[in-house]
């Protein structure tokens, strides 16, 4: 009788250890495929309910949504079908935390297989932008390898933001057009 009791307590122990140091199930890459999947048709299967509008922009809650984010949401500008879809990940104000779940995230995501319908399968490769306390904003940009097909403008943004005491964990996907237009601070 102590042998099972032993058994599902170690179980137990090794799953709240698993849990208290980040490990993500597999919902994490299986939701960024299907939205990077959805991102040439401008995220028409994935955008819900409208929750607000605002300068020439529509913001829509995603159908589509990451396990324990804060908030996902479709943005759309007003004059084009193209849109930038979102995920707030975290928001602590604890750097340590923030770098932690950061790293986590984008181990999570490096070489993420997509397999969009009747296409050949894409690995999703980024570069790591190492976290800094001193820093306000440090990002890591993914492409999608083969660089080819109707996926090869799509652009993963894994980012972490530091704004009024609070660090800011997101995910953003959008087409290369519209990295360029918010790199350049549009």
């Amino acid at each position: 009788m102590k042998t099972p009791v032993i058994f599902f307590g170690l179980l137990f122990l090794s799953q709240a250890s698993m849990q208290a140091q980040g490990v993500f199930n597999t919902s994490l890459n299986e939701s960024l495929s299907v939205i990077i999947s959805e991102t040439p048709n401008g995220f028409a299967n994935i955008k819900g309910d409208l929750k607000y509008s605002r300068s020439g922009a529509k913001h829509y809650q995603s159908k589509v949504e990451i396990e324990d984010a804060v908030e996902c949401m479709v943005s759309l500008s007003e004059k084009e079908h193209k849109g930038i879809w979102n995920a707030i990940i975290l928001e602590t104000s604890v750097f340590e935390e923030a770098e932690y779940r950061y790293r986590t995230v984008f181990d999570e995501i490096s070489k993420t297989i997509i397999r969009p319908a009747g296409e050949k399968p894409y690995i999703l490769h980024g570069e790591f932008g190492k976290p800094r306390p001193d820093m306000k904003t440090v990002y890591s940009r993914f492409s999608l390898l083969p660089s080819s097909g109707k996926l090869k403008n799509v652009v993963v943004m894994l980012a972490l933001e530091y704004e009024s005491k609070i660090f800011r964990l997101s995910i953003h996907v959008l087409q290369e057009e519209e990295y360029k237009l918010a790199d350049a601070g549009y």
